[in-house]
């Protein structure tokens, strides 16, 4: 009897043990594969093509050495697309206008800071037939470049970084092409702390509206 009850109690024991260890390796595996997420290089590869009747436009991800890819054409990003205007033409414009850039355009000024540039190539030629609407547009283009380019200054660049821009004006011909191939590597984990950054902003909000912060006289 006493021989049963012990050899009871030590397969319980071993039973509770078994369960333990199969939870601690459980738990190890699911943060090994969150930091294996978190810090997997991710390369972002952005194709896009205009010319006067044809729009191609191709986004490639690939992460762990290309065994996973995902593709997404112009007909899919059509579809997002769509789905996006439909969500903020539900929102009030004026300040909730203000209020639904304000996350996209600092998520950009912010995300800027951990990309890692691997290839540039611009080719953009325009003529709008009239030499001083075309002069016009190109004064536009580039003081949009100039307005970009101090947060572009912060992009790192890659070792097998390439780089080729052409643009050019047609002042006495009409004309449209652009051609834009980007690649770009970045990690989850950079995404995140953005993320963790504007819920604790969101969070300040909140308590300095709770508790009035008081005035000095």
């Amino acid at each position: 009897m006493i021989v049963d009850e012990f050899y009871s109690f030590r397969c319980v024991k071993l039973k509770y043990k078994l369960v333990m260890d199969m939870l601690i390796y459980y738990i190890g595996f699911i943060v090994f594969l969150y930091l294996l997420i978190q810090t997997t290089p991710i390369y972002l590869n952005l194709y896009t093509a205009v010319y006067e009747k044809e729009i191609k436009f191709e986004i490639k991800v690939s992460a762990l050495a290309g065994l996973l890819n995902f593709n997404f054409d112009f007909e899919r990003l059509k579809y997002l697309s769509k789905n996006i205007v439909k969500i903020t033409r539900r929102s009030k414009p004026g300040k909730n206008l203000v209020k639904n850039l304000e996350f996209p355009v600092y998520f950009f000024s912010e995300f800027i800071n951990y990309v890692i540039l691997h290839k540039l190539y611009l080719k953009f030629f325009i003529g709008l037939k009239d030499a001083s609407k075309t002069a016009l547009i190109m004064g536009v283009i580039y003081s949009i470049i100039g307005a970009l380019k101090p947060k572009t200054d912060k992009v790192s660049l890659a070792k097998d970084y390439s780089e080729k821009i052409y643009i050019k004006p047609y002042y006495d011909q009409y004309k449209l092409e652009l051609e834009l191939d980007l690649k770009i590597k970045f990690r989850i984990l950079h995404i995140t702390m953005i993320l963790i950054k504007q819920v604790k902003k969101l969070i300040k909000r909140r308590i300095s509206k709770w508790i009035p912060i008081p005035s000095r006289v």
